[in-house]
């Protein structure tokens, strides 16, 4: 039990560290040639059979916040297996079963993995460490395209050291004039920076909560990864990426109204 638990928790450290990498080469040919090729997701994959399924059956029952979910992925299901039913023209050499099949692998995925995050984390430790582990990993993100910015601000040109470090973390080439981290495209930076990243330092820099215990002049790890994160974003020039950071805040922008207006009105009230 011992061991099985330091395990789990050696795939989970993984899974966590590696979510920046989105499209791994040696993924990438495991899984025949798909952009999308996480390190994540086979570590997520792994942690399923081996933690989560036994979880499940050990309380035999789902979780709750995870029956909506599994039943959005047997609609899904059910709607791949309905289309067959469905006559589709020929498009090239498109094999209609070979891309329902990657449909669902990518969707198995997608819900293993917010099982996993919502369900592994079961106490404080677990969480500080997860929290941790999500900020080295963003810091290393930030460190990466910081240099990409740099070096092609200086030369106008990527250093051959550097094309083929990035080969090693994508299957695609370095975009001039835009960070790309250790993403597929710029684009796909901006969205995990606006879809993990951001929205955790920003709730915890609003919260004053940090994961550390160490400040730089008052501020928190988080708040300087915050900073970082926004000038990567802004780095990146994805303009859908940047318009859904305006929407963010802007709705972080409400809720601090309306608490305000809350506060103002209890103060008022009082008197």
């Amino acid at each position: 039990s011992r061991l099985l638990n330091r395990v789990d928790a050696g795939l989970w450290f993984l899974l966590v560290v590696s979510l920046p990498v989105t499209s791994l080469p040696l993924v990438s040919a495991l899984v025949g040639g798909s952009m999308v090729a996480p390190p994540a997701g086979l570590l997520a994959l792994v942690l399923v059979g081996v933690w989560l399924l036994p979880q499940w059956i050990k309380r035999r029952g789902l979780l709750p916040h995870a029956v909506p979910l599994v039943v959005f992925f047997a609609a899904a299901v059910i709607s791949c297996l309905a289309a067959y039913f469905i006559e589709f023209p020929a498009f090239r050499t498109v094999n209609f079963t070979r891309q329902q099949l990657v449909e669902l692998a990518t969707l198995v995925v997608g819900v293993g993995t917010f099982l996993l995050a919502a369900a592994y984390p079961q106490d404080e430790r677990r969480m500080r460490a997860t929290l941790r582990w999500l900020n080295w990993s963003g810091l290393a993100l930030l460190l990466w395209s910081a240099l990409q910015f740099g070096l092609w601000q200086w030369k106008e040109v990527y250093p051959e050291w550097m094309v083929v470090a990035q080969s090693w973390f994508s299957t695609t080439k370095l975009f001039p004039g835009r960070v790309t981290g250790f993403a597929l495209e710029p684009s796909w930076l901006a969205h995990q920076l606006n879809m993990l990243y951001l929205p955790l330092w920003l709730a915890t820099s609003v919260r004053r909560f940090s994961a550390h215990g160490w400040r730089v002049m008052k501020l928190s790890f988080e708040n300087l990864l915050l900073a970082g994160g926004v000038v990567v974003l802004w780095l990146s020039l994805s303009r859908v990426g940047l318009l859904a950071f305006l929407l963010m805040l802007g709705l972080v922008f409400i809720l601090l109204n309306a608490g305000l207006v809350g506060w103002l009105q209890g103060r008022i009230l009082a008197r």
